[in-house]
């Protein structure tokens, strides 16, 4: 890992910010203000995709002003056997942070049962399960599928993680220093992406705080072993694509599930990454070696 200097450290750390302000409070902004015949004329999930376009565009308008250059971002293309080896990991963990988040909320999701009856669930999902459940396909899958995938491991797994690696590493250059610098990135930004996705109440909202979190930490780990952004996107882009075929059905009648997560997928999930640790395979490097992000 190539070390920033402090200008354009500094400059990466104020682009990130600015692009965390602007997804969050600036694209509200921007809805709030829209003249009624915009707002009258999109649906909502021409909105979101639209919202995504636009963080993707003034996120890398301001890396590239602030910090000089995109290249912290982690987007040199990697090699097709190390896309192919992690796109294998992606089933496994959907099932994974699916099974947290469903064994952690259980509780809750139960109470909310007894008290509220079976439609609890799908009021809290609001506005956002309608979407997932009743969208057309070609607008599901730019505006939850892709733009999310892309927009969002850009702002986390992107300038967020980089920033906060590159400032650790001018902590000290010991083993301790090291481990430190390549382990807490990935621990906070899966938490800040978590609670990012913090926007629905009840047990379905801490099924999505859960699960977000841990594939998080997925896409964390492999941002910092394979040192490309892309194969992040791959990953959550596929968790993103199979979460929504589970919750629109697309396995059912295939076999049982467990914790909601279809049997079938299960199996599939366990054998493709087998497949894709037997395609990563090479030297073995640890956390610690330097002059690459591996």
């Amino acid at each position: 890992m190539t070390t920033l200097s402090t200008s354009r450290l500094v400059g990466l750390a104020a682009a990130t910010a600015g692009w965390w302000l602007f997804a969050t409070r600036g694209i509200d902004w921007l809805a709030r203000h829209a003249p009624m015949s915009v707002q009258r004329a999109l649906s909502f999930t021409a909105f979101r995709a639209l919202s995504q376009v636009l963080t993707i565009a003034v996120g890398l308008g301001l890396v590239s002003l602030l910090a000089g250059s995109l290249a912290p971002l982690g987007l040199a293309r990697p090699a097709p056997r190390r896309l192919a080896g992690v796109a294998l990991l992606a089933p496994l963990t959907t099932t994974m942070a699916t099974w947290l988040g469903v064994g952690l909320a259980m509780p809750v999701l139960m109470q909310e049962l007894a008290l509220r009856g079976l439609g609890a669930s799908q009021r809290n999902a609001g506005a956002l399960g309608r979407e997932l459940g009743e969208s057309s396909v070609a607008w599901l899958v730019l505006s939850a599928v892709v733009l999310p995938a892309v927009s969002e491991e850009l702002i986390f797994r992107g300038g967020l993680l980089a920033t906060l690696r590159h400032a650790l590493a001018r902590v000290g250059d010991g083993r301790g220093a090291r481990l430190a610098a390549w382990l807490v990135p990935v621990v906070a930004t899966a938490l800040a992406f978590g609670l990012s996705h913090a926007d629905l109440p009840g047990g379905v909202g801490l099924v999505r705080i859960v699960s977000t979190t841990t594939l998080g930490l997925v896409l964390g780990l492999v941002r910092v072993s394979t040192g490309s952004t892309w194969c992040s996107m791959v990953i959550h882009l596929l968790h993103n694509a199979t979460s929504i075929a589970m919750l629109r059905g697309v396995f059912r009648g295939v076999g049982g599930a467990t914790l909601g997560v279809p049997d079938a997928l299960v199996v599939a999930g366990a054998l493709a990454a087998a497949l894709g640790a037997w395609v990563l395979r090479g030297p073995r490097r640890g956390p610690f070696d330097s002059g690459a992000d591996a």
